[in-house]
């Protein structure tokens, strides 16, 4: 599997160091109806 990655050449010549792939978090939820909401309330309270 070949990636082209593209940027701005910043300067001629090689340079050696370790490479970061940055990638999107997933920031799926799933939404939850809470049961007996009164009586967990009064649990925190």
């Amino acid at each position: 599997m070949t990636k082209v990655l593209k940027g701005i050449a910043a300067s001629d010549g090689i340079a050696v160091a370790k490479a970061y792939l940055l990638v999107q978090p997933d920031l799926t939820f799933q939404e939850k109806k809470v049961r007996r909401f009164r009586k967990r309330i009064k649990a925190i309270r």
